[in-house]
């Protein structure tokens, strides 16, 4: 799966570079895991693993396919999102707040394990800080 940095993006080199050296740092079966990457004049890509069922947000808001999500698939994605956080938030060697988790950034593999990803807004904290003010509102 490929994700290319749009030109109009307001995400800016210093988030890309950011999201390549988060998601490079963690391994999880609820991350997703990325391939590579470009960085060359004004093209910045990402090369995630394939996900052949996109993001949760086409299931949720697409038509007529919330009919593909019943009770057991819901759970099923609730639980490992929040799997993907506990490893984010705590079980990591880096904390990680992801500060843009929405619909979209939940990305559905084969069998609709959720895996989180876009990690440009992500902030690393220190191992022992439990809280961090930021300049700037950011995410969604």
């Amino acid at each position: 799966m490929l994700r290319r940095l749009s030109q109009s993006s307001s995400q800016g080199l210093e988030e890309f570079m950011n999201e390549v050296v988060v998601i490079s740092r963690l391994q999880h079966r609820n991350l997703v895991r990325l391939l590579g990457c470009c960085i060359e004049r004004e093209e910045n890509m990402l090369v995630y693993e394939f996900m052949p069922n996109r993001s949760l947000d086409a299931y949720l808001f697409g038509s007529g396919q919330e009919k593909f999500l019943d009770w057991s698939n819901r759970a099923i994605i609730i639980e490992g999102t929040g799997r993907g956080l506990l490893l984010l938030h705590r079980d990591s060697r880096l904390r990680i707040i992801h500060r843009d988790l929405k619909a979209s950034n939940i990305l559905l593999d084969e069998y609709l394990n959720p895996k989180i990803s876009d990690f440009g807004m992500a902030r690393i904290f220190g191992g022992n800080q439990d809280q961090a003010s930021t300049n700037r509102v950011v995410g969604t």
